[in-house]
């Protein structure tokens, strides 16, 4: 006995928006493991963090959004909710954003859109002697000229 079409769709589950699917299918990459939210959960609600925020800031903070993030991060791992992948990924850009805020304020240095010209010269004589002795300077040379070395020559094995 065949399913009707109705009851095939309610098996599958509820269809997802099409914008909804492409928002998230394009920035999927920015859900980080739920491992990492427990932990930024667990470092917020400690009571290490808590005596941190309340003798450093004054007050306890919300940590809700950390909670919420968790939650949501495993029912897109789970069950691929793209609602709750939508809220981690609005939540997690505006961390970003925050985070960058007094760096696009920065008005003191400024920005440009290129290299200088001249980065890639050479480093100065006395810098060059300087790192001459250094374990990365001969493994670029052994490299340069096709021989392999051990990986760390300086290393002792007791047996």
């Amino acid at each position: 006995m065949g399913l009707s079409d109705d009851q095939e769709k309610s098996d599958v589950g509820p269809e997802v928006d099409p914008k909804l699917k492409e928002l998230v299918d394009s920035k999927y990459w920015k859900i980080r493991p739920c491992a990492m939210y427990k932990m930024e959960l667990k470092g917020c609600v400690g009571m290490q963090a808590r005596f941190y925020q309340y003798f450093v800031d004054g007050e306890l903070k919300d940590c809700t959004e950390w909670q919420r993030d968790l939650i949501n991060c495993e029912k897109w791992t789970d069950y691929k909710d793209y609602k709750a992948a939508e809220e981690v990924i609005l939540n997690e850009e505006s961390r970003i954003k925050k985070r960058f805020t007094s760096h696009n304020r920065n008005n003191i240095w400024e920005h440009r859109a290129s290299p200088p010209e001249d980065w890639d010269k050479p480093l100065p004589e006395w810098m060059q002697k300087e790192q001459e002795n250094t374990f990365l300077y001969h493994q670029a040379k052994a490299f340069k000229a096709g021989e392999t070395l051990p990986t760390n020559p300086l290393s002792c094995n007791i047996m």
